[in-house]
């Protein structure tokens, strides 16, 4: 047992105040004016000696009484011991050199390859491509998980799946330096950003430099009656978005030799099929104003009105659609995290009990269950 305030330990010297009391009601000896002898009768010797033992009992519970309420102060606490060991993984893809830095810090009785397989480190193992996630599931009966990798936590392969044991993920760059290059425009303004990644440091340079031509996007659009009110709204509403968004999204009217690349959108404004496309907005009478259906296939509600999209910000909704295929690229440069749509069904917070369990709760219990007894052997003497 630990205490958390041990200098309350010192108030153990307590109990000496029941003894001392006990020991001076003892010596202290009671005159009762009384006004003839013949009144007096002896008195029987069964009484004293059930006298004794019950006064012994009461100062033993007054003594653990006392050290009830002392260790209650000191806050004590059990310090349970680990039940399982930490274990190390090194991925075997780890550059010989880099390896060779945390070997000699590493207890070779504890250090498997990150793999499928229970391998010691001290054994051979193929390189190559690691399925991480399996790799980890193979060791939850560890507490903890410390893995050596060069790999980024949203480079896992494999299905993601809440996993038992608490993941230290030391992520080791490779020697050479890697350095991409992206840029992030605003209104009449680029910031240009650099990321410089190497064995030692992961950094970001941001520079201002002049602006450049804005990104354009064409958006196909397909409107036949009864759609052609439905499709001077969606026009009004690309209108207001290219006021404020650097990215300029051009209307394009179908036609049969149109040619569509890869970034442009499609909205389909009637009752045919809709063709497939990588981007699409088509007709959908069960979907709200706009739904997402997949990724970049949107359904869009015909039956809406000016005052509804007014209501609802129609051309927020169209363009936290239309900008999110390029939201997606830029969080492509950042593998630090795992965004939250990535886990898999059933995760959630997990805690972990602590080493470390404070008892206070129990020394408190004890302290009134012994008030309550002293108490009641007290009274039971008294009436004695």
């Amino acid at each position: 047992m630990n205490f958390g305030t041990p200098t309350y330990l010192y108030a153990l010297a307590a109990i000496s105040i029941p003894i001392v009391i006990h020991l001076w009601s003892k010596n202290t000896k009671t005159r009762v004016p009384f006004g003839s002898l013949r009144f007096l009768k002896e008195t029987e010797t069964k009484t004293t000696k059930h006298l004794f033992p019950s006064e012994l009992l009461l100062l033993l519970i007054r003594i653990v009484l006392f050290s009830c309420l002392a260790l209650l102060f000191a806050a004590p606490f059990i310090q349970k011991p680990a039940s399982n060991k930490t274990v190390y993984l090194v991925d075997p893809n780890l550059e010989k050199e880099a390896f060779s830095k945390i070997k000699d810090q590493l207890n070779a009785e504890e250090t498997y390859w990150l793999s499928p397989m229970k391998v010691a480190i001290t054994d051979p193992i193929h390189v190559g491509n690691v399925d991480s996630w399996s790799s980890l599931k193979s060791f939850e009966d560890y507490d903890s998980l410390v893995v050596y990798s060069t790999q980024l936590l949203k480079q896992f392969q494999g299905n993601i799946t809440p996993l038992a044991s608490k993941v230290n993920w030391i992520q080791i760059p490779i020697q050479d330096k890697n350095e991409t290059l992206f840029e992030l425009s605003k209104k009449n303004q680029n910031t240009q950003i650099n990321v410089l990644a190497n064995s030692k440091s992961l950094l970001y340079e941001h520079k201002n430099v002049a602006s450049g031509t804005n990104k354009l996007i064409k958006i196909h659009l397909k409107a036949n009656q009864p759609y052609e009110e439905l499709a001077t709204l969606v026009e009004k509403a690309i209108a207001a978005i290219n006021q404020s968004n650097p990215i300029t999204f051009e209307l394009v009217n179908v036609k049969e030799s149109t040619q569509f690349s890869p970034d442009d959108w499609l909205i389909w404004l009637s009752s045919e099929p809709a063709p497939m496309r990588q981007k699409l907005i088509f007709l959908d009478a069960h979907s709200n104003l706009l739904e997402k259906k997949t990724e970049n296939i949107y359904g869009l509600n015909p039956e809406i009105s000016v005052d509804k999209m007014l209501q609802t910000n129609f051309p927020l909704q169209l363009e936290t659609a239309l900008t999110a295929p390029l939201n997606s690229e830029l969080n492509e440069y950042d593998l630090r995290t795992i965004p939250k749509a990535y886990l898999g069904e059933g995760s959630g917070l997990q805690k972990s009990a602590l080493a470390d369990q404070p008892i206070t709760e129990w020394a408190l219990i004890a302290f009134l269950i012994l008030l309550l007894v002293e108490r009641l052997v007290s009274q039971i003497i008294i009436k004695k």
